[in-house]
C-alpha cells in the first residue's frame, strides 16, 4: 500500500470516529459533471462508487432518461439506481425522490448527462446537470480530458464555465487523461487563476477502454472485464485524489440543505406509502434484448398493488401463465434478431396474448418487437411476434431523441382522448406503421406529428413512459390489467 492509499484509509477511519462523535455520518452528495460528453464522467462516478461503497453506504444517481449509466452503478452497488430528470418531475418531487432513495445511506454519487449547463433542445439549462445540482443543493465537480494538451487556456475554459450562472455550484476539477509530472505543473496554473480547487486526476490508463455507440455507453454485460476497470480506476482515485478537501465541500453544502431533514412525503411522487398486496400480476421483459426501464416505473406499479414477474423473451418458453398485464419495455431486440426469432414458443405466447386483450404496453424496443419482421443489426431481416402488421428496419442515423409531449387523440389503454403527458425517445429505427393514435410535440424545438399504436388494450409506439410523472397512467393500465380476463 502506498502513502497515497494509507492516508486516503487513515482519513476514513478518522472521518468515521469523527461524525460519530457529532451523531452519526451524515448523507453526502456530489455531481460529477464535464463541459461535454465523452470526458470521462461515468469512469469517475463509477469510480468514486466503487471506492466509497467499500468504507460507506453508497447510492447511485443519473441525470436524465439514461439507462446505461444506471446499469453500471447498479451492477456495482448490487441495488438499483435512480434517474433525477426536471423534465418528468417538479423540484418538489425531486427532493422527495431524492430523500426516499437516500434513506439509510452515507453517499451519493450523481452522474449529470451531456455537457453542464445543457438541457432540453440546447437552448436552456431546464433538465440539465446544472438545473438538477440547484434544485438538490449538491456540489458539482467537473472532470476535465486533458488529451488535447492545453494548459492555461483551460483555466479560460472553466471560468466561463463558473461564471455563466451566478450560483454555477461547481466547487472543484479533476483531470483526466494526464501524466502525474503534467499534473502537477497544470493544478498550479489552474489554481493560481480559478476560485475552485483542482481535487485530483486520473491518468491516461492503457488498460481502460470503455466502448460507446449512438445511444451512450454499450451495457455493462458487453464490456471485456469491466468490473476489473471500475476497480482499477477506484484504486487510482484513491490515490490521486484530495479525498479530504472533496468531503469538506459535500459537508458545507448539505449543512445548507434544510429540505432534507423534512417528512418525506412520499404521496408528491404518486406513491402509496406502503405496497398494495392485492394488485394484478404484470409480466414484465427483462433481459438482454430489454433492458431500458425505469426503476421508478417499477416502483410505481409495485406501490399500486402490481405484483411483478420478470421473464426473458430471449430464453423462457411463454410468459408468465397467471399475468393479466404485459410491459415490453425498451431495449435492443435488433442485437438479438436470431435468438427473438427462434423463440418461436414465446412469440406465439405474446401474440395470444394480445390478440385476446391482455393490457400490453410496448415501448420503442418492446414496439419492435411485436412488428411482423425486424431489420436486426446483422442486416438480417427476422419475423417478430407480429402483432404490428407491418416491418421495421434500420434508419440511417438517429430518427429522434429528445423530450415531448404527446396528446391522445382517442381513448386508449393509458390516457383519455386529449390528455396530454411527456414523454422521451431515442432510436435510430422505423416502422412501416408507426401509428396515429397520438400527437406528438417537441418542447422546445418546432415539431409536432402523431404517431403511437394506442387501443383499448395496447399502448405501442417509441416513446418512453415515465409512471411518476403521470401515475394516472401506471393506475390506468393496473385498473384494465386486473380486469382482464383471458
Amino acid at each position: 500500500m502506498c502513502f497515497q492509499e494509507r492516508k486516503y484509509m487513515a482519513f476514513v477511519v478518522y472521518y468515521r470516529k469523527m461524525m460519530e462523535k457529532k451523531g452519526g455520518v451524515k448523507m453526502k452528495g456530489v455531481l460529477i459533471t464535464a463541459p461535454a460528453r465523452g470526458v470521462g464522467k461515468s469512469l469517475v462516478s463509477c469510480g468514486l462508487i466503487e471506492l466509497w461503497n467499500q468504507s460507506y453506504n453508497t447510492v447511485g444517481f443519473k441525470c436524465g432518461p439514461d439507462y446505461l449509466d444506471c446499469a453500471f452503478q447498479e451492477n456495482l452497488l448490487g441495488v438499483p439506481s435512480a434517474n433525477l430528470d426536471s423534465f418528468f418531475l417538479q423540484e418538489e418531487q425531486l427532493r422527495e425522490l431524492w430523500k426516499l432513495k437516500t434513506v439509510g445511506q452515507d453517499m451519493a454519487v450523481l452522474e449529470g448527462a451531456g455537457g453542464y449547463y445543457d438541457g432540453i433542445g440546447g437552448n436552456t439549462t431546464k433538465a440539465s446537470a446544472f438545473d438538477l445540482s440547484s434544485i438538490l443543493h449538491i456540489p458539482s465537480i467537473m472532470v476535465i480530458d486533458m488529451l488535447q494538451g492545453t494548459s492555461i487556456s483551460l483555466a479560460a475554459v472553466v471560468k466561463g464555465f463558473l461564471n455563466l450562472r451566478e450560483n454555477s455550484n461547481i466547487e472543484g476539477i479533476i483531470l483526466n487523461r494526464i501524466s502525474k509530472h503534467h499534473y502537477a505543473a497544470i493544478k498550479e496554473v489552474l489554481e493560481k487563476e480559478l476560485e475552485v480547487p483542482v481535487l485530483g486526476y486520473l491518468p491516461n490508463i492503457a488498460d481502460i477502454t470503455f466502448s460507446s455507440r449512438w445511444d451512450g455507453m454499450i451495457k455493462p454485460e458487453e464490456e471485456k472485464d469491466w468490473r476489473e476497470q471500475i476497480h482499477l480506476v477506484s484504486l487510482v482515485l484513491k490515490e490521486n485524489l484530495d479525498m479530504e478537501k472533496l468531503f469538506g465541500i459535500m459537508e458545507k453544502y448539505e449543512a445548507e440543505r434544510s429540505w432534507e431533514s423534512t417528512p418525506l412525503e412520499i404521496e408528491k411522487l404518486g406513491l402509496e406509502k406502503e405496497e398494495k398486496l392485492d394488485g394484478p400480476v404484470i409480466a414484465v421483459a427483462k433481459d438482454q434484448a430489454f433492458c431500458y426501464l425505469y426503476e421508478e416505473n417499477l416502483e410505481v406499479l409495485k406501490r399500486m398493488g402490481a405484483k411483478l414477474k420478470f421473464f426473458s423473451p430471449l430464453k423462457d418458453k411463454k410468459i408468465p401463465s397467471d399475468a393479466q398485464g404485459l410491459y415490453l419495455c425498451g431495449g435492443y431486440p435488433e442485437y438479438h434478431g436470431a435468438a427473438l426469432s427462434g423463440n418461436t414458443s414465446m412469440r406465439n405466447s405474446i401474440l395470444k396474448a394480445i390478440r385476446n386483450k391482455m393490457p400490453t404496453i410496448a415501448e420503442c424496443g418492446g414496439f419492435l418487437y411485436l412488428h411482423e419482421n425486424l431489420e436486426c443489426d446483422d442486416g438480417k431481416i427476422y419475423p417478430m411476434v407480429g402483432a404490428i402488421h407491418c416491418n421495421a428496419y434500420k434508419g440511417h442515423a438517429l430518427q429522434h431523441r429528445g423530450y415531448l409531449h404527446m396528446t391522445a387523440q382517442r381513448d386508449t389503454l393509458i390516457l383519455k382522448e386529449q390528455e396530454t403527458i411527456p414523454v422521451h425517445e431515442l432510436h435510430e429505427y422505423k416502422s412501416e406503421l408507426v401509428g396515429k393514435d397520438y400527437e406528438v410535440k417537441r418542447v422546445s424545438k418546432k415539431g409536432q406529428w402523431t404517431d403511437g399504436h394506442g387501443g383499448e388494450s395496447l399502448y405501442a409506439g417509441f416513446h418512453h413512459l415515465y409512471f411518476m410523472a403521470y401515475p394516472q397512467v401506471a393506475g390506468a393500465f393496473l385498473e384494465k390489467a386486473a380486469a382482464w380476463q383471458s
